[in-house]
């Protein structure tokens, strides 16, 4: 059965935890969150796989541009 991925319409910057959006077969998926920067919105993303040593990246979403923040943690 296909995932859908998880709507970011109703996410609002105030969150006080990330959401969460498991990967079937990844053994692990994806935190997001939005947060305001500089008076632009920001969507920033951690992921993880628990079989994979190492396998944790953090990225930065603008509309213009993906930044990878951080890798090889987790």
């Amino acid at each position: 059965m296909p995932k859908h991925l998880p709507s970011l319409h109703d996410l609002r910057v105030d969150e006080a935890e990330p959401r969460w959006f498991a990967v079937p077969g990844m053994y692990g998926g994806f935190a997001f969150h939005l947060q305001m920067r500089a008076h632009s919105l920001q969507l920033v993303t951690e992921s993880r796989s628990r079989v994979a040593d190492g396998s944790g990246m953090s990225h930065t979403i603008t509309p213009t541009q993906v930044i990878l923040d951080e890798e090889g943690f987790a």
